[in-house]
C-alpha cells in the first residue's frame, strides 16, 4: 500500500459552535458516518496530528494510505457541507497523535 499523506485543518471555534460539546474524535466520527468508504480506500487511516500552521485556532486531520487524496477530498466536502470551515488543505502531513478511524472490510472502524 502506498503511504501517501494528505491533511487539512478545520476551524476549532466554528466546529464547537456547530457540534456543541463534542471533541475532535466525536466530530470526525460523525463526519465519517456520512461517508461510505470506496473499495480502494481499504486500509486508509484518518488521524489527528499537529497543525502545519501551528495555530491554536485550527485542528489538523490527516489521512494516510493509497487513496488518501480522495478520502481527504470527501471528508473536506462533508465538513464544509456541515458548516465547518476548512481554511487549509495540504499534500503531506504530520505524524499521528491520535488515530481516529481506518477503513477495514469496506467500513470505518475505530482503534
Amino acid at each position: 500500500m502506498s503511504d501517501e499523506v494528505f491533511c487539512f485543518t478545520y476551524d476549532r471555534a466554528e466546529a464547537a459552535r456547530v457540534f456543541q460539546e463534542i471533541g475532535t474524535r466525536g466530530l470526525v466520527l460523525a463526519i465519517l458516518a456520512r461517508i461510505q468508504p470506496e473499495t480502494d480506500w481499504e486500509g486508509c487511516l484518518v488521524y489527528k496530528g499537529a497543525a502545519p500552521d501551528d495555530s491554536a485556532r485550527t485542528v489538523c486531520i490527516a489521512i494516510r494510505g493509497a487513496a488518501a487524496a480522495r478520502v481527504q477530498e470527501r471528508i473536506v466536502e462533508v465538513f464544509e457541507a456541515t458548516g465547518i470551515p476548512v481554511p487549509a488543505i495540504y499534500e503531506g502531513g504530520p505524524e499521528p497523535q491520535l488515530e481516529l478511524a481506518r477503513v477495514v472490510g469496506g467500513v470505518w472502524v475505530t482503534p
